[in-house]
């Protein structure tokens, strides 16, 4: 458009230092268009693997964090009556001591997730407002005494129906909150919660609640099971966790988390038979009824199943988290090669196509009484602006898609910006500074071929 635009203003258009730049870019964009849009197709596709599989790559270590805060973790995924936790403890004990091991940065939490409509006031879960809603959130639920131990932070104690509120959305809280029909007091607002407790994969609004008691708890728990069930659903269980962290080497370690899989609750098998395998989260989980054999999915406890534990591991997940980070890694470290080299390719060749049909253009360019000087420049100038334009709307998309791509970067546990900041900038550079050599070399060759001068050397 701009560039027609010049060539209808005859006075500017027809003068010896702008009619040849103008004319030959307008002929070169026309006849180029195909490639042009191949080249800055790749090139964004590159820029956007690189900076996604270096952030994974870098990130892995956080990621891990993230998933498993502790060595051990030990879920118990309930509904109606409290696990018995002293049960589980002397089992925990009895292994701890068989491998010499104390346990540190104990803890033991009660949590809550499920969804509701945008407005927690609806108690509606109809297909239109429901858990897979677009405007549904997130509320995770938190014991005082759970979140003071995440978090090691005391609170002031909390009466009925008065809780703590966490808003994602960073609204200002309201004297009243309003869930499942009941009403609860906000006492005050928190500014963060522990995200150990709201999945990081999930990209909804969320709320969070510190409640007085499990009680309370309870109370919100039957709340949404009803309504789910009235909609012919299944509620969401409550979770009881233990966590600690083991010391001695990486093999004790992974030792004593696999001695823990044998735990069971009250009425099962203590063998530790019919055991579960690698959770979704990579770690290797065992439920108390499950055998030494290996499964390649975890599965969820029945319906019917009043409770269902699960014990995971750090050492076993790291090795997992290995091996899945890095083949993707290595996918993208191939995908960005391939498309680098079809990009450089392209562009090459394109060029050298050009010179070839070219080569009778500027032997008449000479004739008429252009000097190879100005040849120089119209054609660095030429191919400056139609090979750099695709580099440019390629930076320009991968900027579109970095609010997308930090959150598909949530469902790795990689919240926050800063890493894929700094891999999107170095992505950024290193394809501009390969993408630039790239040009100027087949620039040179054009030129060479065109004017019928032979490298040096």
């Amino acid at each position: 458009v701009i560039l027609s635009a010049m060539k209808r203003r005859g006075t500017f258009y027809y003068k010896k230092k702008h009619f040849l730049p103008i004319s030959t870019l307008l002929y070169r964009l026309r006849q180029n268009a195909f490639s042009l849009g191949t080249i800055c197709l790749l090139s964004m596709t590159t820029l956007v693997v690189i900076a996604t599989t270096s952030c994974l790559y870098f990130g892995a270590q956080h990621s891990l964090q993230q998933d498993y805060p502790t060595d051990v973790k030990v879920s118990v995924s309930y509904k109606e009556q409290l696990p018995d936790s002293g049960f589980l403890f002397s089992q925990i004990e009895e292994i701890l001591q068989k491998h010499q091991q104390t346990p540190k940065n104990l803890k033991e939490l009660y949590s809550l997730n499920f969804s509701v409509p945008a407005d927690p006031s609806q108690t509606s879960l109809e297909d239109d407002k429901g858990i897979f809603a677009k405007d549904a959130v997130l509320i995770s639920v938190l014991t005082a005494d759970s979140y003071n131990q995440l978090t090691g932070t005391p609170i002031e104690a909390l009466e009925k129906n008065q809780i703590l509120l966490f808003d994602s959305a960073g609204k200002t809280p309201p004297s009243s909150f309003s869930l499942l029909g009941e009403t609860y007091g906000v006492k005050d607002k928190l500014t963060t919660f522990p995200e150990s407790n709201i999945p990081l994969e999930s990209t909804m609004n969320r709320y969070g609640l510190v409640v007085d008691t499990t009680e309370t708890m309870m109370k919100i728990y039957q709340g949404q099971t009803a309504e789910y069930r009235e909609y012919g659903g299944v509620g969401t269980v409550m979770t009881y966790t233990i966590q600690f962290d083991l010391t001695g080497t990486a093999a004790e370690k992974k030792e004593c988390e696999q001695a823990l899989k044998a735990l069971h609750l009250p009425g099962e098998e203590p063998s530790g038979a019919d055991q579960g395998a690698a959770s979704s989260q990579g770690a290797t989980e065992a439920q108390g009824t499950a055998s030494p054999q290996k499964a390649t999915e975890a599965q969820e406890p029945p319906p019917e199943q009043e409770a269902s534990l699960q014990v995971s591991g750090k050492e076993f997940a790291q090795e997992e988290y290995n091996a899945k980070i890095g083949g993707i890694f290595f996918i993208g470290l191939f995908l960005s090669i391939l498309f680098l080299l079809i990009t450089v390719l392209v562009i090459y060749y394109k060029q050298l196509a050009q010179a070839f049909s070219d080569k009778a253009d500027v032997t008449v360019m000479k004739k008429i009484g252009f000097s190879n000087q100005q040849i120089k420049q119209s054609i660095l100038w030429q191919f400056s602006t139609v090979y750099l334009l695709p580099l440019i709307i390629a930076l320009l998309h991968a900027t579109i898609l970095y609010q997308g791509i930090t959150k598909l970067l949530l469902f790795f546990s990689l919240e926050g910006s800063a890493l894929f900041n700094k891999c999107l900038l170095f992505s950024a550079a290193s394809f501009s500074g390969v993408y630039l050599i790239a040009f100027f070399l087949s620039t040179l060759s054009y030129y060479l071929l065109v004017s019928g001068k032979k490298p040096r050397g």
